[in-house]
């Protein structure tokens, strides 16, 4: 059993707080490196947010090859990461998104693929592990895998609108992550700036664009 550190509920990876209140990195596009996460986990202390959920579409272990484990560098940068986050006490979700290949016909190895995955965040400090099915195809008419519990999973989850930390609907209060933030994003974008257009832009709240004008980033 952790031993909890009476200082700070966050410093127990064991426990979440009541309330979540942060970041999703879940767009499309360029992906972020680690400099660019810290900056924005500093921003988000700053402001008196509390998590960070890690979801990058273009993280081919996270989305597109989800049964292929992290390998040990990327799992030392997380878990270094896990740890900065904490001593800001921001909690770091780790997400993996199954949706477009999982094989409901094969589901005690494709969940034994999926719970060895969690370990892996887990393991790297992660105080919690969200499973995504967004951004898929509808399923076909009858259902996948015709079980009992077919269905059962949908789209969404706690954290809505995304967008950056600082201003309502999205806009970014801090310093820009990395090049290419400086311009406003088009109306009714929904990935990162540098994304192709029909992804949109920033991930702004409402699915609306963010609301932070050229120049203040």
């Amino acid at each position: 059993m952790a031993v909890s550190d009476k200082t700070s509920p966050l410093r127990n990876r064991t426990a979440l707080p009541p309330a979540l209140h942060g970041y999703i990195e879940g767009y499309y596009g360029r992906l972020l490196d680690w400099d660019d996460r810290t900056r924005l986990l500093h921003r988000l202390s700053s402001l008196g947010l509390n998590a960070y959920l890690y979801a990058p579409k273009e993280d081919e272990c996270h989305r597109f090859e989800w049964r292929r484990p992290w390998d040990k560098d990327w799992l030392a940068s997380f878990s270094r990461f896990c740890k900065e986050a904490r001593r800001h006490d921001v909690c770091v979700l780790g997400g993996i998104a199954p949706g477009l290949d999982y094989d409901a016909y094969d589901d005690a190895a494709e969940f034994g693929r999926l719970l060895a995955k969690a370990q892996q965040l887990q393991d790297s400090g992660a105080q919690a592990v969200v499973l995504m099915f967004d951004d898929i195809d509808e399923p076909p008419a009858g259902g996948y895998g015709g079980g009992a519990g077919a269905g059962q999973f949908g789209a969404g989850g706690q954290f809505g609108g995304g967008g950056y930390p600082g201003q309502q609907g999205g806009g970014y209060g801090g310093p820009a992550p990395g090049p290419g933030y400086g311009a406003p994003p088009p109306s009714g974008f929904g990935g990162p700036p540098g994304a192709p257009a029909s992804y949109g832009g920033f991930p702004g709240g409402n699915g609306g664009a963010g609301q932070m004008p050229q120049g203040q980033w």
